[in-house]
């Protein structure tokens, strides 16, 4: 009888699966249209005279950044680095690397880079 209800509830969990394979192809979106239609209408914002708003946002946003990475740095312990989100990227002349370690965790490499492009890898933050 066990084996009986297991076969069922292997075949409905089938059927589920299915329609959900049926839904997502049928409304799949293509996503770099969706992005070009984002990116026109925010240049169409911008040209009509919201660029302040726009680019003092983004400004703000990098600003932000910048403090959250002062703090890290200087007030954080580098035991506590894993807990904060934000990491240095290219606009900080750094290349970020991450990979899933032996504790099952995501970890980030923060790698500095020479002006030629080459990395360095001895001065590397390893988070």
């Amino acid at each position: 009888m066990a084996a009986y209800a297991t076969t069922i509830a292997y075949i409905r969990l089938q059927n589920i699966t299915d329609d959900i394979k049926k839904f997502i192809i049928e409304h799949q979106t293509y996503i770099p249209k969706d992005i070009i239609d984002i990116l026109l209408t925010v240049f169409g914002y911008v040209s009509k005279g919201g660029a302040g708003a726009i680019l003092g946002s983004i400004g703000f946003c990098m600003w932000f950044g910048d403090k959250i990475l002062s703090f890290r740095d200087y007030y954080l312990p580098k035991e506590y680095w894993k807990y904060i989100s934000y990491h240095r990227s290219w606009y900080d002349g750094y290349e970020l690397r991450c990979y899933v370690g032996e504790d099952h965790c995501i970890h980030y490499i923060e790698i500095p880079k020479n002006p030629d492009g080459s990395l360095r890898w001895d001065e590397a933050v390893y988070i």
